[in-house]
């Protein structure tokens, strides 16, 4: 697979291929992928494509969603709450991108230029005061 440096979804596929991605697959044309996984099932060759595996997951995932927002239920959220809901979790998204960033020193402790641990001169005379 090759992509071009002008389009990142472009790709040249180098031997003959067959892709069906679940972000391609509509209730519409589950038909025709149902159909293409049997006959790539009677194909000597392995199935990589796992149409069903694939379809169950779309599923599954839009089911978890109508539960989550409560259309299944009956119990719809208003869409305040929804709104709400939308701001903590891209709010979450951003604090752990800026949580991990950073390593925590010991307090007094800094490194030499050829990497070996030295003590502050602080640390050391408060360690002088103790003695």
């Amino acid at each position: 697979e090759l992509r071009g440096p002008s389009n990142p979804r472009q790709v040249r596929n180098l031997h003959s291929c067959t892709k069906v991605a679940v972000d391609f697959v509509s209730p519409e044309s589950l038909p025709q992928c149902l159909k293409l996984r049997n006959d790539l099932r009677k194909m000597q060759k392995e199935d990589k494509l796992q149409v069903q595996l694939q379809m169950m997951c779309g599923a599954d995932w839009a089911i978890r969603q109508l539960i989550r927002t409560g259309h299944i239920t009956g119990e719809m959220m208003p869409e305040a709450e929804l709104e709400r809901i939308r701001q903590l979790s891209s709010s979450e998204g951003a604090g752990k991108a800026k949580a991990g960033g950073g390593k925590k020193r010991k307090v007094g402790a800094k490194r030499a230029a050829a990497g070996r641990r030295v003590r502050s001169a602080a640390r050391e005379e408060s360690d002088a005061d103790e003695a």
